[in-house]
């Protein structure tokens, strides 16, 4: 088996071209404040329109994360979300409201944009029709982050992210991170196999992601 290579991100469309083998690994490394190209934002755009479906796992979930993505998910069957029990309160309320089924109506104030109003709504409505599996690990301090995306049948690799970046949009576009690109599909099937057992064994759905938002 070919050794994996490494694919040092740095330039606006890193994967533009096709992986050159089937095990790769690599390194995003994020510049703070958004200078540069290397953002995790950049490298989850150019691999969703490829997938199929999309897992996260991470420590601190905002909203603005799926915004900061544009509609670069909204094609995607369905993403399963595992957040720990840490976000912001606007989070937490949209969260909430639309496991409870809530109507769209006052989203946020007047001052925000259309854009951003249809953002939120598409993010909460794939919520309330189950496009995005939300569950709440609430047995420890949950610190992992992982992206782990199914690619389209053109694509004979799936992909993952590893590494420091929260799914919040400072995690993906403005912080300090460092993140590895993983293929290889021995590490894929593992952790796919991990995200399996944390949803199932040791996270909360439904009402009780509800009381567990509101603690």
């Amino acid at each position: 088996m070919a050794k994996p290579t490494t694919l040092l991100l740095s330039n606006p469309d890193p994967f533009h071209l096709s992986p050159p083998a089937s095990t790769v690994s690599g390194f995003a490394c994020q510049t703070h404040s958004g200078r540069g190209y290397n953002t995790l934002q950049k490298v989850l755009e150019s691999l969703l329109v490829k997938s199929v479906s999309l897992d996260i796992a991470t420590g601190t979930f905002e909203i603005g994360a799926f915004l900061s993505l544009g509609k670069t998910w909204r094609h995607l069957d369905g993403i399963r979300l595992l957040m720990g029990d840490e976000t912001t309160r606007r989070t937490k309320e949209h969260l909430i409201k639309a496991l409870q089924d809530a109507t769209d109506q006052n989203i946020e104030s007047e001052k925000e944009q259309d854009d951003t109003l249809h953002g939120l709504a598409a993010v909460r409505d794939a919520i309330r029709n189950g496009q995005i599996a939300v569950r709440v690990y609430d047995k420890a301090k949950f610190h992992a982050k992982l992206n782990l995306m199914h690619a389209q049948k053109t694509s004979s690799v799936d992909f993952a992210t590893v590494g420091s970046s929260n799914f919040t949009c400072p995690g993906l576009t403005q912080n300090v991170e460092l993140n590895s690109f993983i293929t290889d599909a021995t590490h894929i099937e593992k952790l796919s196999d991990w995200m399996t057992m944390k949803r199932s064994v040791f996270s909360t759905s439904g009402m009780k992601a509800r009381k567990a938002l509101r603690s």
